[in-house]
This record gives structure tokens, sequence and C-alpha cells, in this order.
């Protein structure tokens, strides 16, 4: 393998870190590895959503055939397997089939490849260590990427990071625990995220400040099987730490009718 990677020239259109400007032939790109790009990478990889971030790719790309930074990481070899030389074959009909176009293939099929759902994450959580904010945001996106494609550990590592976090003290706060919440939500039918989100309640006074994340919790908490989080509701409804607005939302949740609401005495 070392070998054939010392075979490929040392251009950005063979980093594994290039991704095609547009999803029309072109030998522009933009560099994954720039962390402009780190909230947009799972509109792009996945479903290939260019207009997420049209004005920052405009403004970012560059021709692929320049000679390629310090951070080149060679793509690994890609077997033309029939379904890859079928898409040779239709760009060759069409007389589409340049340097170009079977570059992007090849991306694009080295891309599908990779088995995200094993793929490490030590990487980046070393950043979430890091006490850099910008780093710490970058791996928070990197890790919810690899959520969204279905990384286990990726799930349960970030659940643990947020379980540990102080409770929120200011809107900065808040706004990073939604970020780091949001990216949890793609599991939202494991208990690990029913007890980040319990945990969060009982530990989080609730004022001004705190109001946007404990709507939030609320918010992802209706798009939970109710078997998931039945007994922590009916469990907080008679703790009077919570308010009676918010005991009122967990009678929502819990579908009860007034006239079963005196069971519980506030």
């Amino acid at each position: 393998m070392n070998d054939e990677k010392e075979e490929l020239e040392r251009l950005c259109f063979n980093c594994s870190s290039f991704f095609p400007a547009s999803n029309f032939l072109t030998e522009y790109g933009i560099c994954l590895m720039d962390e402009s790009f780190e909230p947009y990478i799972e509109e792009l990889l996945e479903k290939s959503n260019y207009d997420c971030c049209r004005g920052l790719i405009d403004k970012s790309k560059f021709d692929g055939n320049r000679t390629a930074c310090e951070d080149f990481e060679p793509l690994e070899s890609v077997e033309i397997d029939d379904e890859i030389a079928e898409k040779i074959s239709e760009l060759e009909k069409n007389n589409k089939l340049t340097p170009e176009s079977l570059k992007e293939l090849l991306v694009e099929a080295a891309f599908e490849k990779v088995d995200w759902k094993n793929h490490p994450i030590e990487p980046y959580m070393e950043l979430l260590q890091s006490g850099n904010q910008k780093n710490i945001i970058s791996g928070i996106n990197s890790i919810g990427g690899l959520i969204g494609m279905g990384n286990d550990n990726a799930f349960i590592s970030l659940s643990d990071y947020y379980k540990k976090l102080p409770p929120a003290k200011s809107l900065e706060d808040v706004y990073f625990k939604i970020n780091v919440l949001r990216k949890l939500e793609y599991k939202n039918n494991r208990k690990e995220l029913v007890d980040c989100l319990v945990d969060e309640l009982y530990k989080t006074p609730s004022n001004n400040t705190t109001r946007s994340l404990i709507l939030e919790i609320f918010k992802i908490m209706k798009s939970i099987p109710i078997d998931l989080i039945k007994d922590e509701l009916e469990k907080m409804l008679k703790d009077k730490r919570f308010s009676y607005r918010l005991k009122e939302k967990m009678k929502a949740m819990l579908g009860y009718h007034k006239d079963k609401w005196e069971f519980y005495a506030f």
C-alpha cells in the first residue's frame, strides 16, 4: 500500500482531503481539512448539498492541480469493480471522460469504501481535551458527523463527555451544550441520550439564561420513544425541585388527562 501511495503525484487532486467544489465536472475543489467547513461536512459528504455553504465554497475553492501542502494524505487505492467500471463507461459513452471526471469518480468511490461506522474517533476526542475552544468545536462537529454515519463509539464517547460537563452558567455554556445535544440527537432511541437529558434537567437551574437549553431538552425528549423516557418523566413529576410549568410539559409528553393529574401532589 505504501508503494502505491508513493506513486501518486503530490497534487491536491490526489489528496484524501480534496473535495470537488461542485457536483459537475470541475478542476476546482476545497480542502476538508479547512476548519471553516466543519459544520457542513455531513451535508457535503452524505447529501452532496453544496447550497449549505455555497458562498464559503466559492470563496475558498482552488485548482486541484496545485502542489499539495504538508498535510497531504494520498488517496487509498480504489479497486475498479463492476459498478465503477460501468460509471467510467458511461462517462466515456457521453464523451465526458476526462482526467478530472475520472479523479472525481475515484474520490467518491474511495469515500464510499471508508468504514465510517468503525472509523477511529481518538483524534477527535483529543481535540475535546485540548482546552482550545476552536479545536473543541471542530472535534464535536467531526464526532457529530460520525454519529450521523452510524458510528456507535462516537455516540457513546460524546455522551460520556456531555455528562461530565458542569452546569451551564452563561449563554455561551448554553449554546455549547445545545450544539452537543443536537449531535447526540441522531440516536434518539438510545438510553445514553435519555441519561444526558435527565441529568441536565436535575443539575440545571431554570432561569432566563438556561431557558433555551431547557426548551431544547424538552424538544429532543418529544422525539424519543415514550417507553424509553416514561419512567424518568414520572419520577420528575414527583420531585419538588421542578416547577409547575416544567411539570406541565412532562404531563403533556406522558399524555395525561386533567382528571389524572391529581395523582401527583405538587
